[in-house]
């Protein structure tokens, strides 16, 4: 025992003191059986584990490629891998034995591939001994898809879209949409191919696999992504319109309860009809002698009120078709509403007061004896609708950006609600421009200052050093001479020792002097080379903050630009339709534009073009609207969400290799980039053109692992990537060139964003760290380790240094502090570019949306 570890040992010397560092031998099991051994089901997937990740037809290292019998015969650039029925001879059994140099697989590889078991071995022995027979395993051909069992729990991805009024969240193969001011559901995502199909009919999908990753290019478009598939999404036209009925003439007024509506003209005439029937058909009441202003409809549909411009009121019975009470109104009307279930009928007059009479379909209401009369306003109100179902409120208007609540029982104003102003978000939008510009423009002025310094310092260390070059030479050259002169001397005597030792001197200090020299010009030369890159970086730093002022500049003109057009009127409102329970208001203005708006706050949700001088109201689930030729059409009540396009198929692994994983659209939304990869492989990056979902640039071996995250930088001329091979790296959008690379993470790089000035970098990894890195000087700046679990998601806030982070420890944080509400492992975060509004999801299926200012839970969606 003890000359046989001497004898170990004495062989690591000799191996150590020669250099070669040979791994220690792994044995191989000695297996016996006469079954064969299956390629497919036993030796495939041993390889596929440890080493198709590198010996694969897209990466084959070496030449190699081991996925089949037939290539693991043929081998790579050493020759075949494997000799059939001579196992303990090919290369492949020696190099996973650790025998035989190179050994596989490699020590600290980045694809954490471990070396083969001893049974491994035996087992891969065995099946070459046999003669390395078999087949590969049908590599994904005839997928069968299936639908999602059960109750779909996890949150797999949220997205925030730029102007801050949508949120979307994906659980599984479902993507839902939210009016992030107002709290209302916008519906669910629907590809109408899949629809077809058995395992949907049920309910509409966004994909046939898990969407992973979601990203909005605006507030009206939003990319998913799925396996080997990217669906464009885009909020359709308002238009989107099913036609009506047809009426004789343009109206003046129109009304509705639920599917029921009523329209009035200029003659006197009423029409009204069912929009819920299979063909509607509009029945004619005439009564009034003069132009009908104002129309209310009962809330069982079963009375029709008009008031008309001589003041003549009528109330009509839907039944019987016929008006069955006439009255005569103090003063016009300019609007009617039912209130308390119609047991109350509110009207608005000219004179700007608002009137509440006790209201009976088998009594004519006495115009004279209202039961409550209260000033609303100067001018009369141009609307007047109920805010609530059970009609205790009213919302009434003049014509301008304010809205009034107003509860016509007691006579007081609930609140007044100011609408935004359409230009307000491109304002906001605008200094937040301008606050990144000038912050990077301050950063390029101090680097810029620096490299000056620098410069000029480098400079004067080039007129020392070659002043000292100089003095160095005369020296040398001085020396030189009185070494000649020496050395004369003792060749004219050379018996004189004195004058031996005096040249040997000499020569000896001839010979410092120019060591000195050569030393002096060394200096010199560096100098030189550490003023021209001094200079070179003097000159680049000029060049940026050149740029950066320039982009400062054109944000404070853009700034202004968005102040005048916020300045401008608000545009006059002709009409106010309450939508989802009263939670928002649809606002038809002056012209073709329509605008919705949250109820409570005024926030602006959503705006498109309409009908050009169209009347609206509401009609059941949708929006009934009268156009100038007379002819009605059904709108949505709110914008729906459509398939604009696919990029990729689930079957062609041409475009996309798997699942894709990581979307970001740039700023004005006309590329996305697309990150995936296969795991343990390669990663895959690519830029696509949104306007036709063509190519527009491949990113060669980006990483060497699966991409996780991805984000243009803020000007669009950067992308960010971060992989499962622990790197983050920048590359420019223009050509595809890595422009930096950053090292730190000890597992997998799950996000990563960029600071609002693009100088500044956060990423989260599998290491339960969070790390920020300098852009300009290709360095960490810092990490924050006080995370238990994985950090899976991260996003700057705003414009300053806030970072938004989440984690598989159940946490959603602003720096250090932690948001309420936050449950379970958390996968997914999204902020929206403003930082007023953070999104986050996770294994309990809810999405939880917070106020990023305040950090208060604003409210949940989904299963708890």
């Amino acid at each position: 025992m003890q000359s046989g570890c001497f004898k170990d040992l004495l062989t690591a010397g000799i191996v150590l003191c020669c250099g070669i560092a040979h791994a220690v031998p792994i044995p191989i099991s000695s297996i016996k059986r006469d079954a064969p051994v299956d390629f497919a089901k036993e030796i495939y997937p041993v390889l596929k584990q440890n080493c198709l990740a590198c010996h694969n037809a897209t990466k084959a290292k070496s030449g190699l490629n081991l996925e089949t019998p037939e290539l693991i015969l043929k081998g790579g650039d050493s020759g075949p891998a494997a000799v059939a029925g001579r196992g303990a001879e090919s290369l492949l059994i020696k190099s996973a034995a650790h025998v035989e140099d190179p050994v596989m697989p490699p020590p600290g590889n980045k694809v954490n591939a471990v070396d083969l078991s001893e049974d491994q071995l035996g087992l891969l022995k065995l099946w070459i001994d046999q003669g390395a027979k078999g087949t590969a395993p049908a590599q994904e051909a005839g997928i069968v898809w299936r639908g999602f069992q059960g109750r779909i729990a996890a949150v797999s991805a949220v997205a925030v879209s730029p102007g801050g009024s949508v949120a979307a969240s994906a659980r599984g193969n479902e993507v839902s949409l939210f009016d992030v001011n107002t709290g209302s559901a916008l519906g669910s995502l629907g590809d109408p191919a899949l629809a077809k199909l058995d395992l949907y009919r049920d309910h509409p999908v966004a994909d046939r696999d898990s969407v992973m990753a979601m990203a909005f290019g605006s507030d009206d478009l939003l990319a998913t992504g799925g396996y080997r598939t990217v669906r464009l999404w885009r909020r359709a036209p308002f238009l989107t319109k099913t036609e009506s009925v047809s009426l004789p003439e343009v109206p003046l007024s129109l009304a509705s309860s639920g599917p029921w509506v009523a329209a009035g003209d200029a003659a006197g005439r009423l029409w009204f009809w069912n929009t819920a029937a299979e063909k509607p058909q509009a029945v004619e009441l005439k009564d009034h002698a003069s132009p009908v202003k104002a129309l209310g409809i009962s809330p069982d549909a079963q009375v029709i009120v008009s008031a008309a411009e001589d003041r003549g009121l009528r109330v009509w019975s839907v039944a019987e078709k016929k008006a069955i009470f006439r009255a005569e109104s103090p003063v016009p009307l300019t609007a009617l509403q039912f209130l308390k279930n119609g047991t109350l009928l509110a009207v608005a007059g000219s004179d700007g007061k608002l009137r509440v009479y006790p209201f009976s379909k088998d009594a004519a209401p006495e115009m004279s004896k209202p039961s409550g009369e209260f000033r609303l306003a100067d001018k009369p109100p141009v609307f007047l609708t109920v805010t609530d179902p059970a009609g205790t409120q009213v919302l009434w208007g003049s014509g301008d950006a304010v809205l009034h609540v107003f509860d016509a029982a007691t006579g007081k104003s609930v609140r007044d609600v100011t609408c935004e102003h359409p230009a307000a978000r491109r304002v906001l939008s605008a200094g937040r421009r301008v606050q990144s510009a000038q912050r990077q423009a301050d950063t390029r002025k101090s680097r810029a200052a620096a490299a000056t310094e620098t410069a000029n310092k480098e400079s004067e260390s080039v007129k020392a050093a070659s002043t000292a070059m100089e003095k160095a030479r005369a020296a040398w050259q001085r020396k030189q001479e009185e070494s000649a002169a020496a050395a004369e001397a003792f060749r004219a005597m050379p018996e004189d020792n004195g004058r031996k030792d005096a040249a040997a001197k000499v020569a000896k200090e001839a010979a410092a002097a120019e060591r000195t020299f050569l030393n002096a010009r060394t200096n010199a030369e560096l100098s030189v080379r550490l003023a021209g890159q001094a200079l070179q970086a003097k000159v680049a730093a000029e060049a940026a903050l050149i740029a950066a002022q320039s982009s400062l500049t054109e944000a404070q003109a853009d700034q202004e630009a968005a102040k005048k057009a916020a300045a401008a009127p608000f545009p006059a409102v002709k009409s106010a339709l309450v939508l989802n329970g009263g939670k928002s208001v649809l606002l038809q203005l002056d012209g073709s534009r329509a605008q919705w708006h949250s109820l409570e706050n005024g926030a602006l949700c959503d705006t498109a073009e309409s009908i050009a001088n169209a009347l609206l109201t509401p009609a059941g689930d949708r929006v009934l609207a009268i156009r100038p030729d007379k002819k009605s059409v059904l709108l949505p009540q709110q914008r729906p969400w459509v398939l604009e396009r696919t990029i990729g198929n689930p079957d062609d692994a041409a475009i996309f290799s798997s699942r894709v994983t990581a979307l970001s659209f740039s700023s004005d939304g006309r590329l996305l980039a697309t990150g995936g990869g296969i795991p343990s492989r390669g990663g895959e990056v690519k830029i696509w053109n949104v306007s036709d979902g063509s190519s527009v640039l491949t990113l060669k071996d980006p990483h060497s692992d699966t991409v996780n995250a991805l984000a243009f930088s803020p000007d669009d001329s950067l992308l960010a990537t971060a992989g499962s091979d622990r790197w983050a790296r920048v590359f420019r959008v223009s050509d595809g060139e890595r422009t930096a690379s950053f090292e730190g993470h000890s597992s997998h790089v799950l996000s990563i964003a960029w600071r609002s000035d693009g100088l500044a970098l956060a990423t989260g990894g599998a290491d339960n760290t969070l790390r920020v890195w300098d852009l300009l000087d290709a360095k960490q700046l810092r990490s924050i380790n006080s995370f238990s679990r994985e950090v899976s998601a991260v996003s700057w806030i705003g414009t300053g240094d806030t970072i938004a982070a989440a984690s598989g420890d159940s946490t959603v944080r602003l720096n250090d502090d932690r948001l309420p509400g936050s449950k379970g492992f958390v996968f997914c975060l999204a902020a929206d570019p403003s930082g007023k509004y953070l999104a986050a999801g996770g294994d309990d299926g809810v999405m939880r949306l917070w106020n990023a200012a305040d950090k208060k839970l604003l409210r949940e969606h989904g299963s708890k």
